[in-house]
């Protein structure tokens, strides 16, 4: 832990990626409790199970970006936050599966929130020429950006298309 933590301070993605744990882990943790802290949203079971899913996938996605993410890594993490903005819409819009006004409100909340995430992580995407070894994790990245709708343009940003 403690040559991790300077490590993720040292850079914009470790630093996201270390705000993204915290969240990760309030959510997985205390649903409730961060499901109050939204606007409109409430505290029920339906809420806590999402936000324990959530936090799942916020604790995972930075456990495999890690502290110092190749660009293809972070690529990848900006496309899964931009994915997951864009599953929010359609039950926003449609209604399904929420019962409850509250429900569509902390969804639409949830899927900005995500936005934020994939801005704040594609501005900060580094403009270069190449990438450094990553192994698997940065492969992985990239085979599969390439093969992702928008994923192109993403490995592109990052010097890598």
């Amino acid at each position: 832990m403690s040559a991790f933590l300077p490590r993720a301070l040292h850079t914009r993605a470790g630093r996201l990626g270390l705000a993204r744990s915290v969240w990760g882990l309030a959510a997985l943790t205390v649903p409730g409790r961060v499901a109050t802290v939204l606007p409109g949203a409430r505290d029920d079971r339906f809420t806590r199970g999402i936000g324990r899913v959530l936090g799942a996938r916020h604790l995972a996605q930075a456990v495999l970006s890690g502290p110092d993410p190749t660009p293809s890594v972070q690529a990848m993490g900006v496309w899964v936050d931009g994915a997951h903005a864009a599953s929010t819409l359609v039950p926003v819009l449609t209604g399904r599966p929420f019962d409850a006004p509250a429900h569509r409100w902390a969804a639409l909340v949830d899927g900005g929130i995500a936005a934020t995430w994939a801005y704040v992580g594609w501005r900060g995407l580094p403009v270069q020429t190449g990438e450094p070894a990553g192994g698997f994790r940065a492969d992985a990245a990239r085979v599969l950006l390439r093969r992702l709708p928008g994923g192109v343009p993403l490995l592109r940003r990052a010097g890598l298309g």
